[in-house]
């Protein structure tokens, strides 16, 4: 895996490069996409309630209430996505500087994450 050192970020896989960096961002490990969809269809579900809930006239705290819930399910998946990938990055990074590189990128993807 090439990351540039000035810039932090990871630059073109070459052959034989690390396949967890596809193009210039991270492949997440199958168990943590696995994990990540089941919230997203969790979410999924609850927005489609909060839609149902609006049309039946339902009350506002229980509406409000559900749509926390969904906001909180696509809270946790992107959290879970970016701790997964940041995880699998640092495992295969090859020396410091990589590792630090490997930070700085899932720091940036965490700040716009949040």
């Amino acid at each position: 895996m090439t990351i540039s050192a000035t810039h932090g970020t990871p630059e073109r896989v070459q052959r034989g490069a690390n396949p967890r960096l596809i193009g210039n961002s991270p492949a997440f490990p199958d168990d943590v996409v696995a994990q990540v969809r089941l919230r997203l269809r969790r979410a999924g579900g609850q927005v489609a309630a909060v839609e149902r809930m609006l049309a039946e006239g339902r009350d506002c705290t229980e509406v409000v209430t559900q749509l926390s819930a969904a906001h909180r399910a696509l809270e946790q998946a992107g959290v879970r996505l970016l701790m997964g990938g940041l995880t699998s990055c640092l495992e295969d990074a090859a020396d410091g500087d990589t590792r630090d590189a490997a930070k700085a990128l899932f720091e940036r993807l965490f700040l716009r994450f949040n």
